[in-house]
C-alpha cells in the first residue's frame, strides 16, 4: 500500500492512460492505419476493444 497511497488517485490515473490510448488508436485510425496488429486484428477492432475497456473501468458520471 505504500506504493499505491491513494488507490482513488490511481484509478483515475490509470482511467487518465487508458482514455489517452483511445485517442492515439483514433488518431491512427483516422490517419490511415495500416500497419498489421497482433494476430491480424484490424485498428477498429482495437479502438472498440479498448472504448469498452474505457467504458468499464470507470463512470465519469458517479463523479
Amino acid at each position: 500500500m505504500d506504493f499505491i497511497k491513494n488507490p482513488v488517485v490511481i484509478c483515475r490515473k490509470i482511467f487518465e492512460y487508458i482514455h489517452e490510448m483511445t485517442v492515439l488508436i483514433r488518431t491512427h485510425l483516422l490517419n490511415g492505419g495500416t500497419d498489421t496488429l497482433y494476430h491480424s486484428e484490424t485498428w477498429d477492432l482495437c479502438l472498440r476493444r479498448w472504448l469498452k475497456l474505457e467504458k468499464d473501468f470507470y463512470n465519469i458520471q458517479k463523479d
